[in-house]
């Protein structure tokens, strides 16, 4: 067997017998297949175009959330239209519809929120702030000196209406006025910044070229404006005089001005912002006067109220004998209970020591009810002539059972 040179050939010489068995052999041999010519690759997807109408979704937000989800600058949104077009892929076009659809769904679920204003007295406004939020985690609440506004869904909003209705804060209904005020040009901002100091819940616009100050707000803030800018008048009139105003944690009245007013008597004082407020016009030494005693004149005035707002829960026990918190000891008399959310909770404003004895009461009324009696019949065989005497001692013995004799006498029933 002897391999020739042009490769795949061989010269065999031999018998016949032989040859046969080789030729089968090689036969069997199977032969190299070539090598299978690439499959030509998939065309990539053709980008298409498509809008999508957002509706009342804020455009800029749902654009920025697209493009997160699919990095393209061929994604827009047209502001005015409020219609968000791109020019992709079809499954990125299916996964955007998804997205949007997603987003519409969300918002519809979403509860309407409402903003309800609350003017309050006696209290102080980051405690309030507290205490709201603690009713209502999701709610958005704005506290100033006198005055909370809260946003809310109408659900929650009924819940804190009802606490702070406990705690003698109505809603605030306010017809708001427009005024303009002439001062002289060059005042006209430091006025319009005292302004918007002294009067947070008022719109104050300023235009400095004419002198003139507009101020936007209730009959109170406008008469409180109104006295503002006299006493900024006065004290740019005369020489040394400066404007200054105290918050004060509790209200004051007419007699404690009197008396600030014995010890500064060449200054001028007013009260603002129901008496939380003392606006002083006077020398350097008289507002220092008046800053150095401030807290020993407060301390003539009614101490501030103290009042916490605290969630209770109650237990079926305790929720058994809620009618037993109609009539508290006289420690409690002055608290405010307001049942929660399906009569499972009690809000309470209380002070601290007050809420620790209200604890303390729930905690001896989450006591196991006492279950009631159950009465089962039995009966009994009577071998006797006198059944009378019988039943009247038993009667007798036994009060509150029930006795019923058979007609032929022979047998009682007692229920007990």
């Amino acid at each position: 067997m002897i391999p020739l040179a042009r490769g795949s050939q061989l010269l065999v010489v031999e018998t016949a017998g032989k040859m046969k068995t080789i030729n089968e052999l090689i036969a069997a041999v199977p032969l190299p297949k070539p090598a299978p010519k690439p499959d030509k690759p998939a065309p990539p997807p053709k980008p298409v175009f498509a809008a999508y109408p957002l509706g009342d979704l804020e455009s800029a937000a749902v654009l920025t959330t697209i493009r997160k989800l699919i990095p393209s600058e061929q994604i827009t949104v047209d502001a005015k239209t409020s219609v968000l077009s791109a020019f992709v892929i079809p499954d990125q076009q299916a996964a955007i519809k998804s997205a949007i659809e997603q987003m519409q769904a969300s918002q519809a679920e979403l509860p309407a929120a409402e903003s309800i204003a609350y003017r309050f007295s006696g209290i102080k406004a980051e405690e309030l702030q507290k205490q709201i939020a603690s009713l209502a985690p999701r709610a958005t609440v704005t506290a100033t000196a006198d005055r909370v506004l809260v946003t809310a869904e109408a659900s929650e909003q009924q819940l804190i209406r009802t606490a702070l209705q406990a705690l003698d804060v109505e809603p605030l209904s306010v017809d708001k006025s427009l005024r303009v005020f002439e001062v002289t040009p060059s005042y006209s901002e430091p006025v319009g910044n005292a302004l918007r100091s002294f009067l947070p819940n008022s719109y104050v616009a300023v235009n400095a070229q004419v002198g003139s100050v507009l101020v936007r707000g209730s009959a109170e803030d406008l008469q409180l404006a109104a006295e503002i800018i006299e006493i900024w008048q006065q004290s740019q009139a005369t020489d040394g005089l400066n404007l200054r105003a105290f918050a004060l944690d509790r209200p004051a009245g007419s007699e404690w001005l009197a008396t600030v007013q014995q010890i500064i008597p060449e200054a001028k004082a007013w009260l603002g912002d129901e008496g939380r407020q003392l606006l002083l016009l006077g020398h350097q030494q008289e507002v220092a006067a008046i800053e150095r005693i401030l807290p020993q004149l407060l301390s003539v005035l009614p101490e501030p109220d103290l009042r916490q707002l605290q969630i209770y829960p109650l237990s079926k026990n305790q929720r058994a004998r809620r009618g037993s918190l109609n009539q508290l000891p006289q420690a409690l008399a002055d608290i405010k209970l307001v049942d929660g959310q399906n009569n499972e909770e009690v809000l309470v404003w209380a002070s601290p020591e007050q809420h620790a004895a209200f604890a303390e009461l729930l905690q001896q009324i989450d006591q196991p009810l006492t279950p009631p009696t159950t009465q089962s019949p039995k009966s009994y065989a009577l071998q006797v002539q006198d059944t009378a005497t019988v039943t009247r001692l038993l009667t007798a013995e036994f009060p509150e059972a029930q006795l019923t004799l058979q007609a032929d006498g022979e047998e009682l029933t007692v229920l007990a």
